[in-house]
């Protein structure tokens, strides 16, 4: 299993709950938890949407480590009303307003330009720096959303 560069994952387990997590570790399930907290990979979002309009806009599901890369899972869904959605390829991931990082691949399990695109596009992990990180869909109109503070 691929182990992370602690010094880019702690930061971000500061904000959890760790209440929770002395109750799960003291039920009969806490085996489980075992390998999630050795090398935390994935983290589920909820309600973090990039949006153009009310029509068209782009569920951010989970961004995750996985090796060199940098994953956020997304979910696009639009109605035509602006003609065809914009490519995925187009977003971009921006770090405290500053710095820029452009997509370097993707993986999509629908893809439908006019209606809908799932699946999980992919980010250089190594150009991650400190700051907050932040998600916007698309070549242009759809709203940053942040993901996290590292």
């Amino acid at each position: 299993m691929e182990t992370l560069n602690k010094n880019f994952i702690l930061p971000i387990l500061k904000n959890f709950d760790y209440n929770i997590l002395v109750k799960f570790k003291s039920s009969k399930n806490s085996h489980l938890l075992r390998g999630y907290l050795e090398c935390p990979k994935y983290f589920p979002l909820e309600n973090v949407v990039s949006r153009y309009n009310s029509n068209l806009y782009c569920t951010i599901i989970a961004y995750e480590f996985y090796e060199n890369e940098f994953r956020v899972h997304i979910a696009v869904r639009g109605d035509m009303s602006m003609g065809s959605l914009q490519h995925p390829s187009y977003s971009i991931i921006t770090i405290s307003k500053n710095k820029i990082i452009h997509t370097k691949g993707a993986k999509y399990t629908v893809q439908d330009s006019a209606r809908a695109y799932d699946g999980y596009l992919i980010f250089d992990y190594n150009e991650l720096e400190k700051g907050d990180i932040y998600f916007t869909y698309g070549q242009f109109g759809y709203s940053k959303v942040k993901l996290f503070t590292y």
